[in-house]
């Protein structure tokens, strides 16, 4: 599995609706119209993260689901967390 360097990064990312570079992961904020719709999100995706073996760090706060990724096997973001945040865009 090959580590992005930060140019690659930012390249990827600007290709990805939604998604932050922050403290050496890739983030983004989803939002909901209520916690029920916000935890349907997390059941949903969290059953792709099961099927990749890749699984993304999530806070949720009410409506909000903060997701943040980075493959903590090379202690890197790799394509492996491209290809997870972009089904994430498609579910939401």
């Amino acid at each position: 599995m090959t580590k992005l360097n930060e140019n690659d990064i930012r390249k990827k990312l600007k290709y990805l609706e939604g998604w932050d570079l922050v403290d050496r992961q890739i983030e983004r904020n989803f939002t909901f119209d209520t916690f029920l719709d916000g935890i349907d999100f997390v059941n949903k995706i969290s059953k792709i993260a099961e099927e990749q073996n890749h699984h993304p760090d999530l806070d949720i706060r009410y409506n909000k689901i903060k997701c943040r990724m980075m493959s903590h096997d090379v202690s890197s973001i790799t394509d492996r967390d491209f290809n997870l945040a972009q089904a994430l865009n498609f579910i939401y």
